[in-house]
């Protein structure tokens, strides 16, 4: 999985929290471990998405998704994930 960035937010329709948050709940397992479907997972994400202002320079949704994609790199490489899942 490649860092966001404003181009990978146009490649994804301007949606890049939902690109982002689909493939970490995949990755991570939460789908199949928490039983939620794609569906309600998509949903989330599009309705998280919806609250940043798109205008904003920097607390925007590409912001949101660098931040989630930053904290899964921590987790990644500090090993929580064996200690915590």
């Amino acid at each position: 999985m490649r860092p966001i960035s404003l181009r990978s937010a146009q490649l994804s329709n301007n949606q890049p929290m939902l690109i982002c948050g689909m493939e970490l709940f995949k990755r991570w397992g939460l789908d199949s471990g928490l039983k939620i479907s794609d569906l309600a997972i998509s949903n989330f994400f599009r309705e998280l998405e919806k609250g940043y202002n798109v205008d904003n320079p920097y607390h925007n949704n590409v912001h949101g998704a660098d931040v989630m994609y930053s904290v899964h790199c921590f987790m990644e490489n500090s090993k929580v994930s064996e200690r915590a899942l």
